[in-house]
């Protein structure tokens, strides 16, 4: 498994993916709005202020991404960090989502 951390990525991984930093960004869009739509909020109140950790990971012939990245709440300010996991591969609407929640405080989210 390899992790990458705050936007720091390896030169190979931007060889083989250079549009990562955006596909990133999309995946993580597209799993904030499906927590928000499970938990019937709507999504404009939450904001993704930084993605701080990536990691991808591989089984049984699927690629796998895992996000932890901070949500800030715009009704009331609040700040959350989130754990997300997606289809790294087909990552297009939130039926490519397979994890989407907030982290509790003694989750080691870093």
């Amino acid at each position: 498994m390899a992790t990458y951390k705050s936007g720091v990525f390896p030169s190979s991984y931007e060889i083989l993916f250079p549009e990562q930093q955006e596909e990133a960004c999309k995946m993580v869009e597209i799993a904030l709005h499906a927590y928000a739509k499970q938990k019937d909020m709507p999504p404009a109140k939450l904001e993704i202020m930084k993605v701080k950790e990536r990691s991808l990971f591989e089984e049984c012939g699927k690629v796998y991404a895992r996000f932890n990245f901070l949500v800030i709440n715009d009704s009331d300010g609040t700040r959350t960090l989130f754990f997300a996991e997606v289809d790294f591969l087909n990552c297009k609407e939130e039926k490519d989502v397979y994890l989407c929640c907030p982290l509790e405080e003694n989750d080691n989210g870093k």
